[in-house]
């Protein structure tokens, strides 16, 4: 299948980079490429400029980015339409890795932390319903917790059916004893357009979240990080932003070291600009397999944006997001000089 040629492939920049990333690239490219340096190719130098300008006032305008995001899709799809085989001769169902089955209760479960699961599902399974509301009704805000989210996913267990309301119910009952599981969960439900049974409210999202991450929850302080960055109606007033991302990222959330190393990166929301600890950000949460960070190491490694150019680590964090799955990468790796 034919590669398309986009405006991130002229400032050598990932589709899904951040708007740090694609400034500090284009910057780079224009010192690059400058008529000034490149005397002899002044021509081909100038026309490399115009590439770079045009492209960048594409990425750089998040409207004309989304068009430009729209074309490559209907590009792709047009592609695929042509060649539904693609060049191994096989079809993309038989070429992707078969999704695995997770079973519901152990999805549920998973939310929690492996250890609160075996005792929560040991006490539903010994002592049957009944027997576990004892321990409800004595208000136990882990039982609370438990139940909560059985209603919630709608587990089947004993004679509970999927209910949500009874799973706000029940996780406010535990939230409000403070269990901070609960208050991210309830968090989480009124940050969501999918509930049916509460009405979204960036407001009540923010007081759970941040009842959690006060408790040192680093989910919620992250998902508090991402209110306060997107200022999305939550009523917050503060730059808290950096705050809460830099309280998650020190306990090893790689979302929130990947959002502060943007933060500090393109200096944003009250951060003082440092391109060094942005990057030392980025390579932390790429150590955990987090792709975005990978890519913007390998995008910033270059071209030498916010580092010393350094075309092995560059090769180094392309690899690993290849290693994802990740097209992008693997179509950098395959570029002359890049294995």
């Amino acid at each position: 299948m034919a590669t398309i040629r986009s405006h991130y492939d002229n400032l050598k920049v990932a589709r899904d980079a951040p708007a740090s990333i694609i400034k500090a690239a284009y910057k780079v490219l224009c010192q690059t490429y400058h008529p000034d340096k490149l005397q002899n190719t002044s021509e081909e130098a100038e026309r490399i400029i115009r590439l770079i300008n045009t492209s960048y006032a594409v990425l750089s305008d998040p409207v004309q980015r989304s068009a430009h995001d729209a074309w490559i899709r209907s590009q792709e799809a047009q592609q695929k339409q042509r060649d539904p085989f693609g060049a191994t001769g096989h079809s993309s169902l038989q070429r992707n890795r078969p999704l695995k089955y997770t079973p519901p209760v152990i999805t549920a479960s998973l939310r929690i932390n492996r250890v609160f699961a075996v005792i929560m599902l040991g006490l539903f399974i010994s002592h049957g319903l009944y027997g576990y509301r004892a321990y409800i009704e004595q208000g136990i805000a882990y039982a609370q917790l438990g139940l909560g989210l059985i209603y919630r996913e709608g587990l089947g267990l004993g004679e509970i059916v999927k209910d949500c309301n009874k799973a706000v119910f029940w996780l406010r009952k535990a939230a409000e004893q403070d269990q901070a599981t609960a208050q991210f969960e309830l968090g989480k439900m009124y940050a969501s357009t999918q509930e049916l049974c509460v009405t979204k409210s960036n407001i009540q999202a923010a007081y759970w979240f941040k009842q959690s991450a006060q408790q040192g929850k680093a989910e919620s302080q992250y998902e508090l990080g991402l209110l306060y960055e997107l200022d999305k109606g939550a009523g917050l007033q503060d730059s808290g932003a950096l705050y809460w991302f830099t309280k998650a990222a020190e306990q090893g959330y790689k979302e929130a070291q990947f959002h502060l190393g943007n933060m500090l990166f393109s200096g944003e929301v009250g951060a003082a600009t440092g391109y060094s600890q942005g990057v030392s950000w980025f390579i932390k949460a790429a150590e955990q397999g987090h792709l975005k960070a990978q890519l913007s190491l390998g995008s910033a490694y270059s071209v030498g944006a916010g580092v010393r150019k350094n075309p092995g680590l560059a090769v180094y964090w392309y690899r690993k997001a290849a290693e994802q799955g990740n097209e992008f990468a693997a179509t950098q790796l395959s570029q002359p000089g890049q294995r």
